[in-house]
């Protein structure tokens, strides 16, 4: 199905026995050496034979969830850091893979990803610890080298549900999870990646509704755009790689005594050769050349009739040729690397715009992610969602809660009401009692004054009789 080889991705799992509770000593054990027993570290001693080898171009070991890298020389040189990152990257689960390039069909390096994956197994069948991130897809989507080791994988790593790869319960897991990846890789604008898990949902499914769809893309302009990025990123490393190992060589053989008798192990690997073949990369970076020019010169591409000029000038000021055999080579420089990543880059642009054309054109691939969006927004979460999303409950339960914030609310108005009218009725209090407090006063008064005019007019009556009497009677 696919016309060009971009990577390939290993996978090698480690299966360590031991008592429950031992986790960390496992991982201690994964990654340097456990307390009693004295064991190299699986991956320095593996680096150090391929370093020893001379035939891979190791990049590096990318850790954890930032990848953050680990070139071979400072595997070797600084093991005590390397051993401890490595084992709380394992105990964190996060993933630890090693990048190299291998020499194949004689004219080109390919980008080899290895994966180092960690099975615990507890005594006593008490069950498989893994300390990765676990895929479902990786059991239906791997190729043994053997069958024994096919077998004793499936009988402790194999599909969740366990039994049967083939099952209902299993195949309806893996689908789940592909559908979730599937919806991940067209928010990254992955579309051939998504028509690769297309092609393996059939293979599952056991039909062939996608197959036709993934062949129309894998032989469309955006698989040989990535395949030219992969060239222009691939001779960007190599060209990193070659820097790196010409300052190591550097450095090692100008350490080198004649009074030490013998080297020390980094000193002979400094005075091999690089495992890089100049002339591999010479044919790579011709086929970069010329398939650039292709890709960006097809009208399908949409691109500026003036990029292929562009990409020939720009190749130009990073290369060199030799005049006697007029083979061309990249310089081996800072500048180089940067240059080519920027040709990568571009050309990833033209993947994903070709990608999402072809793709929204396979109507099988559009109808089933409108099928996965739509189980996903009536799907629920939980029970208490379900309940939530059911139409027949969530408008009840809207109504009850809007009635009891109306009830609330009146409740709250009556008692402000309430609080207002005792207000009101202790001012009217205060106001009446004002009232009459002043009218007893004008009263008081009044009778005040009533009293000091009976009093004059009894004075007066008084007097009038005595005169009276005078009169009538006479002074004595």
């Amino acid at each position: 199905m696919l016309p060009y080889l971009c990577k390939l991705e290993l996978h090698e799992h480690y299966y360590i026995q031991g008592p429950a509770g031992c986790e960390t000593d496992a991982a201690q054990l994964f990654a340097v050496m456990s307390r009693c027993i004295h064991v190299s570290c699986c991956f320095q001693k593996h680096i150090w034979e391929i370093v020893s080898a001379g035939k891979v171009a190791i990049i590096g070991v990318y850790v954890g969830r930032d990848k953050t890298r680990w070139s071979w020389e400072e595997i070797i040189n600084k093991r005590l850091g390397f051993f401890t990152e490595v084992e709380s990257t394992v105990l964190n689960k996060e993933p630890i893979y090693l990048k190299a390039y291998v020499l194949m069909d004689g004219w080109r390096y390919v980008p080899v990803i290895k994966r180092f994956l960690l099975h615990f197994m507890r005594e006593g069948d008490q069950g498989t610890d893994i300390f990765f991130k676990e895929n479902p897809l990786d059991f239906y989507t791997t190729v043994f080298t053997s069958a024994e080791r096919a077998a004793f994988h499936y009988q402790n790593g194999g599909p969740l549900r366990g039994g049967n790869p083939l099952s209902s319960s299993n195949m309806k897991a893996a689908l789940a999870y592909m559908d979730q990846k599937l919806l991940k890789l067209r928010a990254q604008s992955d579309f051939l990646e998504i028509h690769r898990l297309l092609l393996f949902r059939s293979l599952i499914s056991d039909d062939t509704l996608h197959v036709v769809e993934a062949w129309r893309m894998f032989h469309s302009i955006a698989v040989r755009a990535e395949y030219v990025s992969s060239l222009a990123q691939s001779l960007a490393d190599l060209v990193e790689f070659e820097l790196e190992y010409t300052k190591f060589s550097n450095v090692e053989v100008s350490t080198i005594t004649p009074m030490d008798g013998q080297d020390t192990a980094s000193a002979a690997i400094a005075k091999k050769a690089s495992p890089v073949n100049l002339g591999v990369v010479s044919t790579m970076l011709t086929a970069l050349m010329s398939q650039a020019h292709v890709v960006s010169s097809e009208r399908v591409s949409m691109l500026a009739n003036s990029l292929p000029d562009y990409l020939t000038q720009k190749l130009s000021t990073v290369t060199e040729k030799d005049r006697r055999t007029g083979y061309v080579y990249p310089i081996i420089d800072e500048r180089t690397i940067s240059t080519l990543e920027e040709i990568a880059q571009m050309f990833l642009n033209v993947k994903v715009t070709i990608g999402c054309d072809v793709h929204n054109a396979s109507d099988n691939a559009v109808a089933l992610f409108n099928t996965i969006e739509a189980r996903q927004e009536y799907r629920p979460g939980s029970v208490d969602s379900q309940i939530l999303n059911d139409p027949q409950v969530y408008p009840f339960i809207f109504i009850c809660v809007c009635v009891c914030m109306d009830e609330c609310w009146k409740e709250r108005v009556t008692k402000e009401e309430g609080k207002d009218g005792q207000k009101n009725r202790k001012k009217k209090k205060r106001g009446e009692s004002l009232e009459s407090r002043t009218r007893k006063r004008h009263h008081q008064k009044a009778d005040v004054l009533r009293g000091r005019g009976k009093g004059r007019q009894r004075k007066s009556k008084q007097e009038g009789d005595t005169h009276t009497r005078k009169e009538i009677y006479g002074e004595v």
